[in-house]
């Protein structure tokens, strides 16, 4: 019995060390800065086709859907729908892009999202059932892509909801990276500010990039030109904040950064957006 004891007490002390280890991941993952991506939002015209199926439903019912460009009036609806979300939106900064202009691997704007909508009428029964989708591409400047996703609802507005919150859990998930606009007086300076979700004390990791690499027009991909052309070179304090543009100090001895280097938010997680788990905090670790 002393011995079934004993193997209990120490069964119950993993369970505690686990549940704090647990709470500690959590707290510090949660305590982390949540830096906004710049997004800009483009519509694009959704394909001008009518699709009309006939099944057999329960019973003798005659299922029959139709989807069809929706007007103009309901258009704007959804648009401006989807950027009252954006606007609230913890990990997007919504953003005017300049008219033909991407920039270096996307100076000012990080990702463009092209946006459609379409209505559908689901007649079963002699009842008509309106239904509305909205759809998003993610693209980075680069051209390169990202993130394909649509949202079905009643109404415009709670198919905004739904997929500015998809956009939302993706990027939640992204490494922050953004590229240095210049130097000056010993500071590193950078096109993003308190509105972007800075504040001074904030560390991020530097990375300089070979001169081969900033002659590049346009950039590749900036995850395969790290990689290649970059080379990590310490962490940089920022000291300075205004509303859009930021200064940094170079941290522990790292070397001064110039125009085209990159700057990235150390500790991005690395879990897939859409990966589910047995549980969260301690017993992720414990079934690990």
């Amino acid at each position: 019995m002393i011995e079934n004891s004993k193997g209990w007490y120490i069964a119950i002390a993993m369970l505690i060390c686990c549940l704090a280890a647990g709470q500690s991941y959590a707290g510090a993952f949660a305590n982390a800065p949540a830096l906004k991506f710049r997004v800009s939002m483009e519509t694009s015209e959704p394909a001008k086709m009518v699709v009309e199926t006939v099944g057999s439903g329960s019973q003798d019912e005659t299922v029959r859907s139709k989807a069809y460009k929706v007007n103009k009036k309901k258009q704007i609806q959804a648009l401006e729908a989807v950027k009252r979300r954006v606007v609230q939106s913890d990990f997007m900064r919504l953003v005017d892009a300049p008219a033909g202009d991407k920039g270096p691997a996307g100076s000012n704007i990080d990702y463009s999202l092209k946006t459609w909508c379409e209505e559908s009428t689901l007649d079963r029964s002699g009842k008509t059932h309106s239904r509305f989708t909205i759809h998003i591409i993610v693209e980075s400047p680069d051209g390169l892509g990202g993130l394909n996703a649509g949202a079905e609802a009643d109404t415009p507005e709670d198919a905004a909801a739904n997929i500015v919150n998809q956009v939302g859990n993706w990027l939640a998930m992204r490494t922050w990276r953004c590229r240095v606009w210049d130097s000056a007086q010993g500071f590193v300076l950078i096109n993003r500010g308190a509105d972007d979700g800075f504040s001074e004390g904030m560390i991020l990791n530097g990375i300089r990039m070979n001169a081969e690499f900033k002659q590049i027009n346009p950039s590749p991909d900036l995850e395969l030109a790290i990689a290649k052309y970059g080379q990590a070179s310490g962490q940089y304090r920022i000291v300075d904040v205004g509303e859009s543009v930021s200064k940094l100090k170079p941290a522990n001895g790292a070397p001064m950064l110039s125009k085209g280097d990159i700057l990235e938010l150390p500790g991005a997680r690395k879990k897939k957006w859409n990966q589910k788990t047995r549980a969260s905090g301690a017993w992720d670790e414990i079934y690990k």
